[in-house]
Order: structure tokens, then C-alpha cells, then sequence
């Protein structure tokens, strides 16, 4: 069975009395919808019934600012449902959008403090950490099977302790083989694609974001220990393989895949050009998109879909969109794009040098 996940967000935000004690909530689900739920982090759901009619799944992640467990629920003939919870000991706090964390090579640690000058003059407290110190354990002993996990502790660590909302990670590949300045990590998936034998991983920065399960532990990637991070129908030796992942960020974070000085040096520039003068072009935000899932039961077209969504989020924007149903093509493309947007979003099919949908 395929679900075609359209959330009715619904937004629980208890506050906490007392001691901690057991709650019940009912809820109509109609039959076919998904509906999502949110609770602070840390709650517990005690059980979710009829457990015959429903489908659920937790998830812990961030939604403006807040820190939430998402429980998704799906019933293909429909149920009143009863969910059991109990609030957390402690509800956590909203995340400070004062405290950004950069994460560096060591070699770019000082050019780098223009930036966080920048940043402070702003009025964002900013920490310049490079990948060396944190192997070496100088401000929070040192976890982790490889770099990479070192590094996802360490956020994990700067979130609880320093109180840290954004990270940047700075340092893209080297040029001429697969290294990287600041580690990646691969997640291991079947696309089922004719490129299966010559691409079986991705590189995602989602698991730098994804700290935490739905019960506040540590979100490894690899839960079923045999050293694949993000596998999904992933086959060794003719078995399919996947790990437990939810998917969702815990801390806002974004890569500068920077590879010389030069580029760092001009990046920077452009951060602060932009911050102290704003270009109005990038007010313009252009939609390119169709339908992703050719002859579905459903009839929809995904990327249309989620473009509107994605344009509903983004008041106070001057929105174009130019999907396949209206007939696109690469002239509207390039001609939208050079009347002035300064963002484009493509939600499609493609590679390195195409786009298609």
C-alpha cells in the first residue's frame, strides 16, 4: 500500500501543571486522510486505538521555532480514535534565534570570523568551532564512530548546552577526487532507477539536522548497527535492508560547499553584501514543477502540489509559478527566471546538467 501523505495539521500544545499524569484525546479520522498531530517534545503517547483501524508514526522535529513530536495518523476506512499521553517533565524551550554555531576546517577558522563579527553586529551570538576541536574533545567530550557522527554530536551537544539554533557547516569536495573538507554523510537507498548499479548513495545534510527519535534519543541513522546510514530497501547479499530515520530537523542548518579561499572569501562577501542591502529581486520566487508520479491511482500531480504548498508559506513574497499542467517548457523557464527571480524552485526530475518534469 502507497499513502499519499496530506497532513490536516492539528497543533497540541499542552502546558504543563503538576505532575506528570496520563491524558486522552479523541479524534475523527476520515477514511483515506492522514492527519498529524503535535505535541511538545518529550511527550509520551501511551497508545493509539483502535489499533486494528489506524496507522501511526512519531516523529521528533522543529515547526516555527518549537520543538515537537509529530504522531501521524492514517486509517483506510476511517476511526474515532483515542490517544493516550502523558505531558513531558519539562516542556522544552522555544529555540533562540540568537545563537548560530559555524563549523569549519581549521584552515578557514580565522577568515571566517568576519562573518561571525557580521553576525554579532546583528545581534546573533555566533561560535566559530572547528572540525579539529571537536575531535579533540575541547568543549564537550568526544562521541562517535567516524567524523561525521563526531560532528552530529557535537550540534547535538551545542543544542542542549549553548542553547544553539542554527548551524553552518562550511567546506564542500575536493577537486579532484570524492574527499570532502568537512565530512559528509551518504544514506543508502534504492531509487529504482537505471542508475541503481552506479549510484546506490545520496549525500544528505538532513543528518547533521535529525538528532533526535521520537523519544528524545540520539537519531544514529543506522538502527539496525551494520554501519549504512539511511538505508531504505537497500539490498546486500539479496536481503533488503532499512533503518528506522524520521526524516525531520531538529536544528536549522544549511552547507557552505565552499572549496578554495577564494570562494569562501566571495561567498562572504555576498552574505553581508545581501544582509546590509537587500536585493528586492530576491522578494521574486519562481515555481517550475509537474507531475512526479506519472499514471497514479491518486491522479495528483505531487510537484504542483507541493509547490502550493510551499508558496502558501511564503506571505510577504512575490510568487510565479509555471507547472506542466499549464504547459512548461525550457524557454518559460529561462525567461521567468531572467525577468528577475532571485529564488527558483524546481521540484522535478534530473541530474548534474538537466532538469526534467
Amino acid at each position: 500500500m502507497r499513502w499519499l501523505v496530506i497532513p490536516v495539521m492539528l497543533l497540541f500544545i499542552f502546558p504543563y501543571i503538576g505532575t506528570a499524569r496520563e491524558h486522552e484525546i479523541e479524534i475523527t479520522l476520515p477514511p483515506g486522510e492522514v492527519k498529524m498531530l503535535e505535541f511538545p517534545l518529550g511527550t509520551k503517547i501511551s497508545y493509539v486505538e483502535p489499533e486494528q483501524k489506524v496507522q501511526y508514526h512519531m516523529a521528533a522535529g522543529i515547526k516555527n521555532g518549537h520543538r515537537l513530536l509529530f504522531l501521524t495518523l492514517f486509517s483506510e476506512n476511517g476511526a474515532r480514535v483515542r490517544i493516550g499521553y502523558e505531558h513531558p517533565p519539562e516542556t522544552p524551550a522555544a529555540i533562540d534565534g540568537h545563537c548560530f554555531l559555524i563549523i569549519t576546517p581549521e584552515r578557514w577558522v580565522e577568515k571566517l570570523q568576519r562573518l561571525a563579527s557580521h553576525k554579532e553586529r546583528l545581534g546573533i551570538n555566533t561560535t566559530v568551532v572547528s572540525v579539529d576541536d571537536i575531535y579533540a574533545g575541547r568543549y564537550f567530550p568526544c562521541t562517535g564512530r567516524d567524523e561525521a557522527e563526531m560532528i552530529k554530536y557535537f550540534i547535538k551537544d551545542a543544542v542542549e548546552q549553548w542553547d544553539i539554533g542554527y548551524v553552518l557547516l562550511v567546506g564542500g569536495r575536493k577537486y579532484l577526487k570524492e574527499d570532502w573538507l568537512l565530512p559528509v554523510r551518504y544514506s543508502w537507498l534504492n531509487d529504482r532507477s537505471s542508475s541503481w548499479e552506479y549510484e546506490r548513495r545520496f549525500i544528505s545534510d538532513l543528518y547533521f539536522a535529525d538528532l533526535y527519535n521520537a523519544d528524545g534519543s540520539f537519531s544514529s541513522w543506522d538502527t539496525n548497527g551494520n554501519g549504512y546510514f539511511g538505508e531504505f530497501d537497500h539490498e546486500i547479499s539479496g536481503q533488503k535492508l532499512a533503518d528506522e530515520v524520521d526524516l525531520l530537523p531538529d536544528v536549522y542548518l544549511g552547507r557552505l560547499p565552499v572549496r578554495s579561499d577564494a570562494e569562501l572569501e566571495q561567498v562572504i562577501e555576498n552574505i553581508i553584501s545581501y544582509e546590509n542591502n537587500p536585493d528586492v529581486r530576491f522578494n521574486n520566487v519562481a515555481l517550475f514543477g509537474g507531475d512526479l508520479y506519472l499514471h497514479d491511482p491518486w491522479d495528483i500531480a505531487e510537484g504542483e502540489y507541493l509547490l502550493d504548498s510551499i508558496a502558501e508559506h511564503m506571505e510577504g513574497y512575490h510568487i510565479t509559478k509555471a507547472y506542466a499542467s499549464d504547459g512548461l517548457y525550457a524557454q518559460k523557464i529561462n525567461d521567468i527566471i531572467n525577468e528577475g527571480a532571485g529564488l527558483a524552485v524546481f521540484e522535478g526530475a534530473g541530474n548534474h546538467h538537466l532538469w526534467a518534469t
